[in-house]
């Protein structure tokens, strides 16, 4: 998707099903641990996001590296910082130009968040900093398409963006460190564990069945091992799929087609299966490293998604 490395700064994805299972985790037992909140303070720390997904020419990598420190506040609380300081990509053509220049104009925003004792994300601070720079980067990259159709999506993504009212902005800019606290403040250990499954909605009316189940796998002195797997999708999204890839081959009008192809794009997203696995620090209650592998089903065939993130004192 050409709109993902715009998506990727501003939120990377949506927060993975395991911290949303997490938080609806039973009460533990006598065989679980507590893991604590205590960020380290006092010095910077580095947060990797790698995605490596399919392109026109094989495998692209697009990486943004982000610095990251805690300060403590005086209600027992955190203020976190992050700025990005390195983003860089392989990938050719148009989506690694656009990733380049996206990146290259956000670089120097200082985003804060304020953290209670809890681990909880309250308040986001300089979100408008973030937005006053969308629509550069928006008219940047209506300048280098030369397709009608690329302009179109790049205002329909923009636009949606820049629009977005302020609480749904700081929604955004904050789940990415809501992922670094998932389990920060929570039990773990092997008897805490989820199966269920929820009805989603999809953006053309009408919801989908997600099935999730998640578990922590082994816990030792320094850290815990959880692993979520997520499967969305089903016949009736099977079918609604191959009904617009039938629509779609049989339709002449250019705005239908594009419409369908958009639709039909959107579709395709919604059927995949998803792993996760994470470790997390038992002396900081954060996540240290991630690795998901996704797989999405459409009528084009299967697209393999792999994200990495490593947080901490690490040197690249």
């Amino acid at each position: 998707m050409r709109g993902w490395p715009i998506a990727a700064l501003l939120l990377s994805m949506v927060t993975p099903a395991a911290a949303q299972a997490q938080a609806q985790a039973p009460a533990g037992t006598a065989a679980t641990v507590m893991l604590p909140f205590a960020p380290p303070t006092g010095r910077k720390l580095r947060y990797e996001t790698t995605q490596i997904r399919d392109g026109e020419a094989g495998k692209e990598r697009y990486t943004i590296v982000r610095e990251v420190q805690f300060v403590p506040a005086g209600d027992g609380g955190y203020r976190m910082t992050s700025r990005a300081i390195e983003a860089f990509t392989d990938a050719a053509g148009g989506r690694g130009d656009n990733f380049r220049l996206s990146t290259a104009l956000l670089a120097d925003i200082e985003i804060g968040f304020r953290i209670d004792r809890t681990g909880k994300v309250v308040s986001v601070e300089n979100s408008d900093a973030v937005w006053s720079r969308l629509p550069a980067i928006r008219d940047a990259q209506l300048a280098r398409s030369k397709s009608p159709d690329g302009q179109v999506l790049v205002r329909r993504v923009f636009d949606a963006l820049i629009a977005l009212p302020l609480p749904a902005r700081e929604r955004m800019l904050r789940e990415d460190p809501e992922r670094l606290l998932a389990f920060a403040g929570r039990q773990a250990g092997a008897s805490v564990q989820t199966s269920e499954t929820r009805e989603t909605p999809t953006p053309f009316g009408g919801t989908i069945p997600v099935d999730i189940a998640s578990g922590w796998i082994d816990v030792d002195a320094d850290s815990a091992r959880y692993r979520s797997t997520t499967r969305s999708g089903g016949p009736e999204l099977d079918r609604r799929i191959a009904d617009l890839a039938r629509q779609l081959s049989a339709a002449s009008d250019t705005a239908e087609r594009t419409k369908l192809e958009r639709e039909l794009a959107a579709m395709g997203t919604l059927s995949f299966d998803e792993t996760v696995d994470y470790t997390v620090s038992r002396h900081w209650g954060l996540i240290t490293a991630s690795q998901s592998i996704k797989r999405i089903r459409s009528a084009k065939g299967e697209q393999v998604v792999e994200e990495r993130r490593r947080f901490g004192d690490w040197v690249s």
